[in-house]
């Protein structure tokens, strides 16, 4: 989702903001990168660290004081880019985000709960109680996994109740199922490291299955959307202080 409202809140509260598009330069549309697999992802990472490598060099910018968020694919982003593997793969000169806010995100991947799985940056993890795209018991899920094995994730999670996905979105309206895009609400998160990535099912990481992820995807098509004004206004609120409390210290 394409979000510029957030830019006017944060810039209230005294915060200097950047938007970068990771589509329009590809020819890419929103359908298609919501139902698109990993490609757009992958783009989309590389990009964030990309800015983040040019505004950290920018004279007039704090380095250790830039946050990266996002909303539904590009929530999946800020998540992405706290993994430190991925962060190290862009070269040992690249720097870390001091935060991470992911809003509603896709809920696709994970991180292997290995020492030194996140860069350490704290992520706010902002979700919809009847979001049917990611509910909120698969990250609860990924959270107990990561708990159960002595890594417990630097993730603070905010669920607003009666919240859907994308209630930022003013121009969505009232509820309404979009049976256009795909949903991996149905799938196990995909869990990334170093090797060949596994499942995390029943809170334990399994082989990879291909086939099993063709089926749940399949089972798994469309999802609710609808915009709530006061959600939107409490979660732009939660935000700045979150990020208040981690980049003024």
């Amino acid at each position: 989702m394409n979000e510029g409202w957030h830019s006017l809140e944060f810039r209230k509260a005294g915060f200097a903001t950047l938007t970068y598009d990771s589509f329009s330069a590809r020819g890419m549309n929103e359908k298609a990168v919501i139902n698109a697999a990993t490609g757009p992802l992958a783009s989309a990472v590389a990009d964030a660290f990309m800015a983040l490598r040019l505004l950290s060099r920018h004279p007039k910018i704090d380095p250790g004081g830039i946050a990266i968020v996002g909303f539904s694919f590009g929530g999946e982003v800020a998540h992405l880019t706290a993994f430190e593997w991925l962060r190290s793969t862009f070269g040992l000169e690249q720097r870390r985000f001091a935060a991470h806010v992911a809003y509603y995100l896709a809920g696709v991947y994970g991180t292997v709960a290995d020492k030194g799985a996140y860069t350490g940056a704290p992520i706010l993890m902002l979700l919809g109680e009847k979001d049917d795209n990611l509910p909120v018991v698969k990250i609860e899920g990924y959270l107990s996994y990561a708990k159960g094995v002595g890594r417990e994730a630097p993730i603070e999670v905010v669920v607003y109740p009666g919240a859907r996905h994308a209630w930022t979105v003013s121009n969505l309206g009232p509820l309404r199922f979009y049976p256009q895009y795909g949903s991996s609400r149905r799938c196990p998160l995909i869990l990334l490291g170093s090797d060949k990535p596994p499942l995390l099912i029943d809170g334990q990481a399994k082989p990879f299955d291909e086939s099993f992820l063709r089926k749940c995807l399949g089972e798994g098509q469309g999802y609710s959307m609808a915009y709530d004004a006061s959600i939107r206004a409490k979660s732009a609120s939660d935000t700045v202080q979150f990020l208040e409390r981690n980049l003024r210290r």
